[in-house]
């Protein structure tokens, strides 16, 4: 089981470790949510839902490639104006190849700065564990297991 504590701690040591040049002011939110993960483009905060992650029984590198997917999203964000960021949502909340595209590009920063195990560990959880109209989703608006071994390929 993670605990708050350790969780925090691991945080802190991704994001000083890989993700410092974009991230170092972003802070972690645990909160009950719809999903496992989520990345604010205004805050700068990384949110994640820790009550399902311990109920999923994930294990520490699919934690692990959640935070490194949700810092992703934090170095897109902060290429981008305030008007453009609302843009930015817009399209990916409309638009399931957008969508596919903004997620495809976190988990590509998270491969390059060298967590592209754990983002392998998390693509393959989400199909393990999510099933029906859920499941369906995930496989139009996530990259696919043979996207995130192409990224690995690509930034070994």
């Amino acid at each position: 089981m993670h605990t708050e504590k350790r969780v925090r701690a691991l945080f802190r040591k991704i994001k000083v470790d890989s993700f410092s040049d974009f991230c170092k002011d972003s802070d972690l939110v645990i909160e009950e949510m719809g999903f496992l993960g989520y990345s604010s483009p205004f805050t700068g905060n990384v949110s994640i839902n820790l009550k399902k992650i311990n109920e999923y029984k994930l294990s520490r590198p699919v934690l692990i490639g959640i935070l490194a997917h949700e810092l992703g999203h934090q170095i897109s964000y902060r290429k981008r104006f305030f008007f453009s960021r609302w843009l930015f949502l817009w399209n990916y909340y409309l638009y399931i190849p957008k969508r596919r595209k903004i997620e495809y590009e976190a988990d590509s920063f998270a491969v390059q700065r060298g967590y592209g195990k754990e983002i392998m560990a998390l693509t393959l959880s989400d199909r393990k564990i999510f099933s029906g109209k859920l499941l369906e989703f995930i496989e139009k608006a996530y990259p696919s297991p043979d996207d995130i071994r192409g990224l690995i390929k690509k930034y070994p």
